[in-house]
């Protein structure tokens, strides 16, 4: 097996991570807000501005997900692929600054975005950064 196959290998599957990351969090957070609160962050009061953040955040790893599904669909398209790893990143990093920071949330939701944190270092480390696009 080429080295560029198993890099490619390795794209796909921190892409579907991203993928099942952003659907399995995302889309119960956009439906079930006020459960979702409860479960993770059970000290932090919940009222509508609360209740927006977690709705805004929890569209925004839906619309990285549906990102990381075009990605999958063509590993040729780098700009992409730069974009996912810069969003997810820094939408990981936002995360964490303000469960850690701002709501003083609980290890479980610091994990969560800790992971987000993961797979865009490991994004990054498989990018092809020395190769031409097709």
């Amino acid at each position: 097996m080429a080295k560029s196959s198993k890099r490619q290998i390795a794209i796909k599957t921190v892409l579907i991570l991203i993928v099942l990351w952003g659907l399995v969090f995302g889309i119960p957070g956009l439906l079930f807000t006020h459960s979702m609160m409860e479960s993770f962050m059970p000290d932090v009061p919940f009222n509508n501005t609360v209740d927006s953040f977690v709705k805004g955040i929890s569209m925004a790893m839906v619309t990285w997900a549906i990102a990381a599904i075009i990605a999958l669909r063509n590993l040729q398209n780098r700009a992409l692929l730069q974009a996912i790893i810069a969003g997810w990143g820094l939408f990981s990093l936002e995360g964490l600054f303000s469960d850690l920071i701002i709501m003083k949330a609980g290890a479980s939701v610091v994990a969560i975005d800790g992971v987000m944190f993961i797979l865009a270092l490991a994004l990054l480390a498989f990018y092809p950064w020395g190769q031409k696009s097709v």
